[in-house]
């Protein structure tokens, strides 16, 4: 079996892209260093490199294993930060209801932000970004939407009951939409990580591909391609194909 379809097949169990990819490096420099430490006892680079992944065993339990381990999905563990943030939001309902200053336009700006948090949440897994996204110049951060929903469920809630329901409802709704989005990047992943094929124009950070007969849009992270020259999708971060290339 080959290197990258030993891959393939041991990170098909997990759920998450980010863990199948994390996965899919660790195995990836534990095979190449053992193959080097096979070739050094006299073993040919072939020979040295089929040792070395017969040595990880089955892809099927392996990657059994660590689904086991690691499908404990980011959303799961996203929504203690949701509860984390929704729990904060109950002082500042303390504050708005003890300084008397409910009124309709808080309300507005509370639905408002509402709203804006679950279309970030949304944007924010596509774009597959951290959860401190953004750091500026001066070191400051922007802090994902899990504190714009809970902000805005606290502008809104006057009563202390519209606070659980509120909460309740928009971190279901988050989570549903994030999890939705990031099993459609693990397919993505499934289906993409490791496949080869040429680009059909210069892939100057973006370009297009053709991988197993279909023209993809790709990215590169590094050097230039040239249209023509051989590919291989190193990584799948968010929706977006990662290619390298690689030789003849």
């Amino acid at each position: 079996m080959e290197l990258h379809n030993y891959i393939e097949s041991l990170i098909k169990p997990i759920q998450s892209q980010e863990v199948k990819l994390a996965v899919a490096e660790e195995i990836k420099g534990h095979i190449e260093e053992q193959k080097e430490a096979y070739m050094e006892e006299g073993m040919d680079e072939k020979a040295a490199l089929e040792q070395a992944i017969l040595s990880m065993g089955s892809p099927k339990e392996v990657g059994d294993a660590f689904a086991t381990i690691y499908n404990l999905t980011s959303e799961k563990k996203n929504m203690i930060y949701y509860s984390i943030f929704s729990l904060l939001g109950l002082a500042l309902i303390w504050c708005l209801r003890t300084l008397d200053t409910y009124t309709v336009m808080i309300k507005i700006v509370g639905v408002i932000l509402m709203l804006g948090g679950v279309i970030a949440a949304a944007s924010e897994k596509w774009a597959n970004l951290s959860f401190y996204y953004f750091k500026n110049q001066s070191g400051g951060s922007t802090m994902n939407s899990y504190a714009i929903c809970a902000a805005g469920i606290a502008f809104f809630s006057e009563e202390y009951w519209q606070w659980l329901i509120l909460s309740v409802i928009i971190g279901l709704v988050v989570y549903f939409e994030r999890d939705m989005i990031g099993k459609c990047q693990a397919k993505k992943t499934d289906r993409y990580l490791y496949k080869t094929g040429i680009a059909i124009t210069d892939i100057d950070y973006r370009g297009k591909a053709n991988i197993d007969g279909e023209v993809q849009k790709v990215r590169v992270t590094h050097d230039k391609i040239k249209k023509g020259q051989n590919v291989i999708i190193s990584k799948v971060n968010g929706f977006h194909l990662i290619v390298e290339a690689i030789s003849p």
